[in-house]
């Protein structure tokens, strides 16, 4: 058995037509065996980095001394990551650990995950004590620090 395929140019009138005679009497299929013992080829996309970012907001706005703000909003973005926890460790003017703060991440490192920690200061140790000055917000994942952020609660 014969095929003849003709190819007519498309892009320009001045080209001319391909002819082709094709015998398919002696081709031979392609076996299934052989497809069957070739692996599959499966795409897989490489995670992004970890990364994260994070924003520091006093409850109400604007508000910065101890006997005004009622609470702390640490903000955090992360990417990258897929399951376990993210921890936010709040460290006291003086140094000492006051608070360590823990959220389940979603098993999907391709998604931008959202979390808000927040620290109350009204009523707390921190109004009681007048434990004002530069605050430390350690994000942890994996025992591995991904970011620190300050913030100031003034006298």
């Amino acid at each position: 058995m014969r095929i003849i395929l003709v190819l007519l140019p498309l892009a320009c009138a001045c080209q001319r037509a391909e002819v082709f005679d094709i015998d398919v009497t002696n081709l031979t299929p392609v076996s299934t065996e052989a497809e069957a013992a070739a692996p599959a080829q499966v795409a897989r996309l490489s995670p992004p980095p970890l990364t994260a970012t994070s924003s520091v907001a006093f409850s109400p706005t604007g508000m910065l001394t101890k006997g005004d703000v009622l609470s702390v909003t640490v903000s955090v973005d992360v990417s990258g990551a897929a399951g376990g926890d993210v921890a936010l460790e709040v460290v006291a003017p003086d140094g000492t650990m006051y608070q360590r703060l823990e959220q389940p991440l979603k098993a999907d490192p391709f998604a931008t995950q959202h979390f808000d920690f927040t620290v109350p200061v009204a009523g707390t140790w921190i109004d009681t004590m007048s434990l004002t000055g530069t605050w430390d917000a350690h994000l942890m994942f994996g025992g591995v620090e991904l970011l620190h952020d300050t913030f100031e609660l003034m006298p």
